[in-house]
């Protein structure tokens, strides 16, 4: 099939297989009956040749990485995904890989570390959200033997390098924590129970670290190995100034030390290769139709291109169509005055709750433009707009908020 060739002015050119426009629906998509109807719009064609059997259930396992601009709808598309596939009678798992969690949300479902089944799809989709943060905390620990070598070594520490082994280890470059989570969950993906598995990533920036992160550990190993050289030098002299027993000494926790990043190193390379695998892999950019938006899915596209990795669809989301008439605009407008109602509630009972001596909460109610809002002239406050000081209510009003900046 010849490749689709999208065109945003100042944006860039995007080429995939195959890509969906999706409308942008006049009520929040949650739960999966409406997640149902987003992949009845977004994934219509599934039997097209563009997702190389995705929804044949004669076909291998495979896999599919979500990934775009933070906020143009990665989570409800891996989620409407998710619950298409289910649908289709494939078991499918959703990981959600971004710090800042929505996938519960979405599924309108309590998800932890672990795959949780989600109601509603005879037991087919199932969703787990992977603590990032506690991951990269584990694999920092598995290296702290190392680093308080330091101080047993005193000044013999600092000539072999471990103070700034302890700063590396400390401040891991961005991303980190998406990588080593994501190696961790490899068992899963790997336990085979799931037919398809759908990663929903973090923001378009961690995607890309996540093939070059297996140099970096390289690196790493490189550099835990090379302590482990000067330290078989100066553990004797380290034996006898401080006394430290064992047949061994510290050796061990280097030794370990080494062991935690190889094998971490490992998941990373395993990453990597299922990404770059077509057999098995299959990469979804999300976008919506903004020229910000279109540039940054156009460097992802080229990012992932560069390292081997081919976009086999796109999906354009929230675009306006010819539903988008008054009455459908009301609707909107109504579903955004419930929103902010809530968001007035949260500031009430916040300020209620914070001590005496807390300042206000401020709230700044602004409207939706009808242009995309570039250079500086754009970006200068509206004139129509001020900051409002909220003041705690004992009783909120009933009806939906004006959507007119106050």
């Amino acid at each position: 099939m010849a490749k689709t060739e999208w065109r945003v002015a100042g944006a860039g050119r995007l080429t995939a297989r195959g890509r969906a426009q999706v409308p942008l629906f006049d009520t929040e998509v949650v739960s999966v009956y409406g997640l149902r109807a987003l992949g009845g719009v977004a994934f219509k064609d599934s039997a097209h040749a563009q997702y190389r059997g995705l929804f044949d259930k004669g076909s291998d396992a495979q896999f599919v990485f979500v990934g775009g601009k933070g906020g143009v709808g990665k989570t409800s598309t891996s989620s409407a995904l998710g619950v298409r596939l289910a649908d289709a009678g494939l078991k499918t798992l959703i990981i959600s890989t971004d710090p800042a969690h929505s996938l519960g949300d979405c599924l309108a479902t309590r998800l932890e570390g672990h795959p949780t089944e989600v109601q509603g799809t005879d037991g087919n989709l199932w969703a787990m959200e992977v603590d990032t943060e506690e991951a990269l905390e584990r694999f920092k620990e598995n290296l702290r033997g190392v680093s308080r070598m330091g101080g047993r070594l005193g000044e013999l520490g600092n000539k072999i390098g471990l103070d700034e082994f302890a700063e590396l280890l400390e401040n891991p470059p961005p991303g980190t924590d998406e990588v080593v989570a994501l190696g961790d969950v490899m068992e899963v993906m790997r336990e085979g129970k799931f037919d398809r598995v759908i990663v929903d990533t973090a923001p378009t920036g961690h995607t890309l670290r996540l093939l070059s992160f297996p140099d970096f550990l390289d690196g790493f190993l490189q550099k835990v190995l090379g302590i482990k050289r000067k330290l078989d030098g100066a553990i004797n002299t380290a034996k006898a100034l401080f006394g430290m027993s064992g047949a061994d000494g510290g050796r061990d926790e280097v030794e370990e030390a080494a062991a935690a990043v190889e094998r971490q190193r490992v998941k990373a390379v395993e990453l990597r290769e299922l990404l770059t695998d077509p057999a098995r892999t299959q990469f979804l950019v999300v976008s919506i139709a903004t020229q910000l938006a279109f540039a940054e899915s156009e460097r992802l596209v080229q990012g992932l291109a560069e390292r081997g990795v081919a976009v086999d669809n796109l999906v354009v989301n929230q675009l306006l169509g010819e539903a988008a008439n008054e009455a459908w605009v009301h609707r909107v407008a109504k579903a955004q005055g419930k929103s902010i109602e809530g968001i007035r509630a949260m500031t009430d009972q916040a300020m209620l709750a914070a001590p005496a001596d807390a300042g206000p909460i401020w709230v700044r109610e602004v409207p939706y433009f009808d242009s995309e809002l570039q250079s500086v002239y754009a970006l200068r406050p509206p004139p129509r707009t001020k900051w409002t000081r909220r003041v705690p209510q004992p009783v909120l009003s009933g009806h939906a908020a004006s959507l007119k900046p106050y």
